[in-house]
């Protein structure tokens, strides 16, 4: 006997005919099976086909969730698709699970042949265009998970097309369906705190910079930073941030910044304070000079605000950083476009330049630009590091 409610998602079929329909994955077989004989019928499926897709759709979708938003601060157009793509993933999982119907299945097979050749187009021969045109991102654990899981997608899709949907199992809220859907809840929330995840949520991937950092701390977020630098490079390191503390001195006020010819961007920004800028004191090859910095940061917008900060900025045509301060490579802060003010760079900073350069009454580009800050100034000591890109006492 067949006992259906009015909505297939509380389908019950408890015909032998409906469970030799559904595709097992596991050790169980009923007596209808020819290699199984004598086994009885009552046995529950452990696990379907139509399960299977219904798990690696809402794997697959909740993983382009997790790291829509903050790919989305690199470039925002990459963001709003990662997330239009999970949401797409994520009810085609809860369609199969409630439907039967062709067009679901198919849906299921296109999408996730896009996500497959998205992923290797652009780990490969780079990003077709954006501010990222012709790089080549980082290829790391997490995007290999979602080919792995969107390649078996298209793989059992694909059969049943073939072989027929019914050899997926009849849609309903049964163990078989809901055991895969339960296996995927349970190992998400790891994964979402893994540093798979947080690597792949920047398009700089495990070279990704986070505000918090200290020049010989070994591993943080998912990525590695110089766990010791060598005497020399210890001295070298002294040298320049003694440099910067100077430069950064030879300015102590806003006024005096002012007076010497920098000039206001923007407003004061939390983390970031009020920034100013020289453009005749960026050099054409944009070379790193710790005695040089290209931007200064003051506590407000106020004459007599204190100097706190210096920023200097580099670009270079892949997700290398530039070369900087000895040893702190990695403390590169990676950013979508580039200002161009009569010809001269500047990174673009959206809090501080504006959304497209309107701030500097310059152009947008599509290029890759970076930056960093050093919180050398005496009494603005960082607590999250010298080189982190915010300071919780800056308002």
């Amino acid at each position: 006997m067949v006992t259906r409610s009015a909505t297939p998602c509380v389908t019950s079929a408890t015909n032998p005919k409906d469970r030799r329909q559904t595709l097992l994955v596991s050790a169980s077989r009923s007596t209808d099976s020819p290699s199984t004989p004598g086994r009885s019928t009552g046995r529950t499926p452990v696990v379907s086909g139509r399960g299977l897709l219904v798990a690696l759709n809402l794997a697959v979708g909740v993983l382009h969730l997790l790291v829509a938003d903050t790919r989305g601060s690199d470039w925002n157009l990459e963001g709003i698709g990662l997330a239009a793509v999970g949401a797409v993933a994520i009810a085609l999982g809860f369609a199969m699970l409630c439907s039967s119907a062709r067009w679901v299945v198919a849906s299921s097979t296109v999408v996730n042949i896009a996500i497959v050749a998205s992923l290797i187009l652009s780990r490969t021969s780079g990003y077709p265009f954006g501010p990222f045109e012709g790089v080549s991102a980082p290829l790391g654990a997490y995007e290999i998970l979602v080919l792995i899981m969107s390649s078996i997608t298209v793989s059992i899709s694909g059969a049943s097309t073939i072989l027929g949907r019914d050899r997926l199992g009849s849609p309903g809220l049964r163990f078989d369906t809901l055991a895969p859907v339960a296996i995927v809840a349970a190992a998400l929330p790891g994964l979402a705190l893994s540093s798979w995840t947080d690597d792949a949520a920047y398009f700089a991937g495990a070279a990704h910079v986070h505000g918090g950092t200290t020049v010989n701390s070994s591993t943080q977020h998912g990525f590695a930073y110089r766990s010791e630098l060598t005497p020399a490079e210890r001295r070298a390191l002294g040298e320049e941030l003694t440099m910067a503390r100077a430069a950064a001195l030879t300015t102590p006020t806003l006024a005096d910044a002012r007076t010497a010819g920098w000039s206001e961007i923007g407003d004061p920004v939390p983390g970031g304070g009020q920034m100013m800028i020289d453009l005749d004191r960026r050099t054409a090859d944009g070379e790193f000079d710790p005695a040089s910095p290209v931007a200064l940061l003051f506590a407000s917008a106020d004459d007599d605000a204190p100097i706190v900060a210096v920023q200097y900025e580099g670009w270079t045509t892949s997700t290398t950083p530039p070369v900087g301060f000895t040893g702190q490579d990695l403390y590169w802060h990676l950013h979508t476009g580039t200002c161009l003010v009569d010809e001269i760079r500047v990174v673009h900073d959206e809090s501080h330049v504006g959304t497209k350069c309107e701030l500097l009454d310059g152009s947008w580009t599509n290029t890759i630009s970076w930056m960093i800050r050093a919180w050398v100034v005496p009494g603005w000591e960082n607590p999250n590091g010298t080189f982190a890109h915010d300071h919780p006492g800056v308002r």
